[in-house]
């Protein structure tokens, strides 16, 4: 298992809210048990899940299988606020960094999840390759921590000790 060091002292994951993609309960993406037990500390309100705006709107596409919108069910899912003029240019940062020389179509929404979880500094939990890839070069645009459920889940580990 890879282990990411986010900073000396990372966010306790029960002192903020926690943004998941869609893409984080994929099944074969070999992460299923451990966004399974997110889900459970979520729902014994140990921490909070909650679904940017991009995310909800992809979840409610009819594509989506059942069972994905099933375990996103219950859950918050935050407002997508204008924006400033500073944050206007962080988001064309981010977008930049995500859809590279793809195809905007293809990579838009995924800027957007970064991006607005980036804007609330929270932890965006996800298995999709691209962002974990340019993890470091989002951090630095938006101030977003992407991690796949293992990783946070090391986190929420790791900090237990330190409450008190």
């Amino acid at each position: 298992m890879t282990v990411v060091y986010i900073r000396r002292n990372p966010l306790d994951p029960r002192k903020t809210i926690n943004y998941l993609d869609s893409c984080a309960f994929n099944p074969h993406a070999g992460e299923i048990e451990a966004a399974r037990k997110m889900l459970a500390l979520h729902h014994s309100n140990q921490v909070i899940i909650a679904i940017p705006k991009s995310v909800k709107t992809e979840l409610d596409c009819a594509g989506t299988p059942t069972e994905i919108r099933e375990l996103s069910g219950g859950m918050f899912w935050a407002f997508a606020p204008s924006l400033t003029p500073a944050e206007q240019i962080k988001k064309e940062r981010v977008y930049s960094i995500v859809i590279g020389n793809g195809k905007p179509e293809n990579f838009e929404a995924d800027a957007s999840h970064v991006f607005e979880v980036g804007r609330r500094r929270g932890y965006f939990i996800t298995v999709d390759g691209r962002l974990l890839d340019k993890r470091a070069a989002l951090k630095e645009a938006c101030g977003v921590v992407i991690l796949t459920p293992t990783e946070w889940l090391t986190i929420f580990q790791q900090t237990a000790p330190l409450l008190g």
